[in-house]
């Protein structure tokens, strides 16, 4: 009679809590199954034979997002799995009498942000450019040195292996080559190992034209070893040899464990962040990195350097990881979307102010303030105006609309009080523009070329071509051109043209000629219209959707038709107002400046009145106000809206007073302390790419300090 395989069962020691797993084994590390316990009995499908030739870990589980392909013996020694001994019970059962102690039952785990930007230098119409390297693939890995993991986890070197790394020790002279200073990862400089020795930062490595002769010691303990010892002994040596090691690449997988954990993509700006989880409670962890970029359709590694030299030891979450290049095929970043065909698509103000973040509703308000015309982009508020060279971004499909002319115009739509204006002339915009392209020549370098769209009508009136999507069709282009983007700059205005405070209406008309060779607006179904999905350029705005009604101009001859996309836009560039007014104390009848800087009190209750002024015309700016004392730091601080009145300030007509701050609140334990103050105003204004404040200048950004100090004598 044949027998029926039974399942094993894995029971643990009675009053074992917490949630547990047992995890089977292989000989080669890798988890051939999983279970998990419940009432103290986990039940495994491996097979007895099986069974008694690999291994079984009791461990906790994984948490959701490990992935578990990463899931081996190796996970496991790092979440606090322990190995128990297999043995059966006359059931047929695995008894576990004793958890081994050092089981940890909840591991701690944390997230580690893996960053950095990948950049290329090619020569661009006969200059070298440097710009970002877009849409590549960033293999994120983890290095580990074997010896930390049991024998039968590490392989096993080979004689004639373990001789040639002898006989290399031996040879060494100044004639071998090692890395200059600019190509070894400032890291390893600084180097900290996970270990407890020394820091090698002491040792700095050499800018020696040759890898010198090892310390004797090092030599002999190398000369001497055997297959079982030189793990520890290079492990032992690791900050003296691992720049020996960036070029002895033969015995690199002997040595080091890489593990490839994620792979993160480039955006438009090169910037690439891969989220990696570990177990234990601090994130130290060597990270290696290596690129390839998608060239004539092949995917081709573009950045792979010896992992030793190349190793960021003892990581830093969320530091970025710079990688700078000097390859002639790839070509300059360029982030594809696709408009659909026989539309427009309005891509966004600069960068990332796309219409579906520019508020239309007139009635719409955030902390008690109207946000007609304004932007989320850097405010959650929606109190972000428009200001300075507003850039409009267009793209068109492959099969272009029923139209071959567009343009921009704009109409003073509220003033500055966001009083509805009627009658109003529209304003055309005129500017040059020419859509640029590049190529690669024969010698390996790129060359730009442009496309001017500028066109007039019989009667002068300036327009612009739609741009064929296949740029080679345009006369004398070479074959192998390409736009430089998808979309592009179709118009530009400097918003100081616009009145402060006023919200424009911003329309771009689709043209044809009529008969007598002049432009005439073109009625176009609505969907022709369309807007960005959302901020996001490295994934091509999310794609587009049709333009909402309260985007369009609708043609009331013609029902689902509109004459124009339409978007308001309030514009601000008034400049902020900042001033540090002289602090006082309430009662002592000094009023006005104060070159000394001293104030006498003689009650620690009498109040101490700090006031600056913070404000801009129309509210579109924030403030940052501080006091730090002595090198005790920040004691007191208040920020927020410029028409905001945070404690302990009071606002009255732009000026911020501070109530009943005393003499004993600033000094604290002292009887006598200097302070400082500092203020800084933000507008809120932005041209669709960045905030303007970061030009640090006005009329955008303002900072001022002051200084006084409190004493009783």
């Amino acid at each position: 009679m044949a027998h029926t395989a039974r399942n094993i069962a894995v029971t643990l020691p009675a009053g074992t809590g917490g949630t547990l797993s047992a995890f089977v084994v292989g000989k080669d590390g890798a988890v051939l199954e999983t279970a998990p316990f419940a009432d103290g009995r986990a039940i495994l499908q491996t097979g007895k034979d099986t069974l008694k030739g690999a291994r079984l870990f009791i461990g906790p589980p994984f948490p959701k997002d490990f992935p578990a392909s990463a899931i081996d013996a190796y996970a496991l020694a790092d979440a606090g799995a322990q190995q128990v001994s297999v043995n059966f019970t006359d059931n047929h059962e695995i008894a576990i009498r004793r958890l081994p102690g050092d089981i940890i039952i909840i591991p701690p785990f944390h997230f580690c942000d893996v960053v950095g930007n990948v950049t290329n230098t090619v020569t661009l119409d006969g200059k070298a450019t440097t710009g970002p390297v877009c849409k590549a693939k960033v293999h994120i890995c983890t290095v580990d040195w074997y010896f930390r993991w049991p024998i039968w986890l590490r392989p096993v070197i080979q004689e004639n292996l373990l001789d040639q790394l002898k006989d290399h020790v031996v040879a060494l002279t100044p004639s071998i080559p090692i890395p200059p200073p600019e190509k070894i990862n400032r890291q390893l400089r600084s180097l900290a190992r996970t270990t407890n020795r020394a820091s090698a930062a002491s040792k700095p490595i050499q800018a020696a034209t040759g890898l010198k002769p090892l310390p004797s010691h090092v030599q002999q303990d190398i000369l001497s070893a055997t297959p079982d010892t030189i793990h520890e002994i290079v492990y032992n040596h690791a900050d003296i040899l691992f720049p020996y090691f960036c070029w002895w690449p033969v015995f690199w997988s002997w040595f080091y464990r890489v593990t490839e954990r994620t792979v993160a993509t480039t955006d438009c700006n090169g910037h690439f962040d891969g989220g990696l989880l570990f177990f234990g409670p601090q994130p130290v962890e060597n990270i290696y990195v290596w690129v390839e970029a998608l060239i004539g359709g092949v995917w081709t590694t573009v950045y792979r350097p010896p992992f030793p030299c190349a190793t960021h030891w003892d990581y830093s979450c969320n530091t970025d990881i710079d990688i700078n290049l000097t390859n002639p095929s790839l070509p300059p970043c360029n982030c594809e979307g696709q408009a659909s065909d026989g539309t427009v698509w309005f891509t966004a103000i600069g960068n990332y102010g796309i219409a579906l973040d520019i508020q239309q509703s007139d009635t719409a308000k955030s902390l008690g303030r109207n946000t007609l015309g304004c932007t989320n982009l850097y405010d959650g508020n929606q109190l972000c105006p428009f200001g300075a060279t507003l850039d409009l971004g267009l793209a068109f499909g492959s099969i272009l609309p029923p139209a071959a002319y567009y343009r921009w115009k704009y109409t003073l739509a509220y003033d500055s009080g966001l009083n509805p204006l009627t009658g109003q002339t529209p304003q055309y915009l005129t500017p040059s523009i020419a859509r640029p392209y590049l190529w690669q020549k024969s010698d390996g370098t790129w060359q730009t070329g442009a496309i001017n769209l500028q066109a007039t009508d019989a009667g002068g009136t300036v327009a612009y071509s739609i741009p064929n999507f296949d740029v080679t069709s345009y006369p004398g282009v070479p074959a192998t051109a390409e736009w430089v983007s998808f979309n592009f700059v179709s118009a530009y205005l400097d918003s100081n043209s616009i009145p402060n405070g006023y919200v424009a209406r911003f329309e771009l008309e689709l043209l044809n000629m009529d008969s007598a060779g002049l432009f005439e607006v073109v009625s176009v179904p609505d969907h022709t219209f369309q807007v960005s999905i959302n901020t996001d350029v490295s994934g091509g705005y999310g794609g587009s959707t049709d333009a909402p009604a309260a985007y369009l101009t609708a043609d009331p001859s013609t029902s689902g038709n509109a004459l124009a996309l339409s978007v308001l836009v309030r514009v601000d560039n008034a400049p902020i107002t900042i001033q540090l007014n002289p602090a006082t104390l309430a009662g002592s009848g000094v009023t006005g400046p104060n070159p000394c800087g001293f104030l006498q009190y003689t009650d620690t209750t009498q109040e101490v009145i700090l006031s600056f002024q913070a404000s801009e015309p129309f509210g579109f700016a924030t403030f940052g106000f501080s006091v730090s004392k002595g090198n005790v730091g920040v004691i007191l601080d208040a920020n927020g809206y410029v028409f905001q009145s945070p404690s302990p300030f009071i606002l009255s007509a732009g000026t911020y007073t501070s109530s009943g701050e005393t003499v004993g609140d600033l000094l604290g334990s002292c009887t006598r302390a200097a302070f400082a103050e500092n203020l800084t105003v933000y507008h809120l204004a932005t041209n669709g790419s960045s905030p303007l404040w970061e030009t640090f200048a006005p009329p955008y950004y303002g900072s001022t300090a002051a200084a006084f100090a409190l004493t009783n004598t």
